[in-house]
């Protein structure tokens, strides 16, 4: 669900090791959702 998928990704917000990845840049947008 996508409830999931927010609570394994938001922890990573202040985990910018991959700021190139895709994954990265979601979280990133993400957090700044927030």
């Amino acid at each position: 669900s996508p409830d999931e998928i927010i609570d394994k990704v938001l922890p990573r917000c202040d985990n910018p090791d991959s700021s190139e990845d895709f994954v990265s840049l979601v979280q990133s947008w993400l957090c700044k959702l927030q």
